[in-house]
């Protein structure tokens, strides 16, 4: 089975409400081990709002092992030399411990997905209930890269921690504020996942 280990995408704009959304998506990368994917995503009117890439693996679900591209998937034809941003995707950092306050999440049946896993989408709600209040009001999220690390399943206690390792500057010289997230299982401690989130506190809140 397919399974998501890194996720990476942009938010220029936010959709309105109700409004019809267009996605366009193409494979980039086939390879012995990783398959890559871009995404871009459109208004109602055709323009661009966001942007994403994806890289993939494939697992025994069995064994629970990653195992080799099958050779129909990698000659599956790719959409070479389009990218939805910058292909450049770095090891990203883990928070520190007692930086700032940390959330207690339990994973529940609805969070699950079909193989009884915790869905991918639930592990960045996860991530933003670490976020504090003042900036969850007062800025807008404005981008997110996560490494997915390990499965969790129903009934783990979650421990939800993030960090701010780039505030905003005295006088406004700086718009952004940046944050490295992690979430671990807490009866082994095992790391589920990391991640990075960016936030603009001039053009956000609301």
């Amino acid at each position: 089975g397919w399974v998501l280990v890194r996720l990476k995408l942009a938010i220029d704009e936010y959709p309105e409400p109700g409004h019809d959304l267009i996605i366009h998506t193409w494979p980039v990368e086939m390879g012995k081990l990783q398959a890559e994917r871009h995404f871009e995503l459109f208004n109602e009117d055709e323009k661009r709002i966001g942007a994403a890439i994806s890289k993939w693996v494939i697992i025994d679900i069995a064994q629970r092992k990653i195992v080799r591209m099958p050779d129909f998937v990698r000659e599956f034809p790719i959409v070479e030399g389009k990218h939805s941003m910058d292909r450049r995707l770095g090891r990203l950092a883990e928070p520190e411990a007692g930086k700032m306050p940390e959330t207690n999440i339990r994973a529940l049946l609805g969070d699950l997905d079909m193989n009884r896993h915790v869905n991918n989408a639930r592990y960045v709600d996860w991530v933003l209930e670490a976020v504090p209040d003042d900036l969850i009001d007062n800025a807008r999220l404005t981008s997110l890269d996560l490494s997915f690390k390990a499965e969790s399943r129903r009934g783990d206690q979650v421990l939800s921690r993030a960090q701010v390792v780039e505030p905003l500057e005295a006088g406004g010289q700086n718009s952004e504020v940046r944050l490295v997230h992690g979430l671990y299982r807490q009866d082994d401690n095992t790391e589920l996942l990391r991640a990075t989130s960016t936030w603009d506190t001039v053009n956000g809140g609301g």
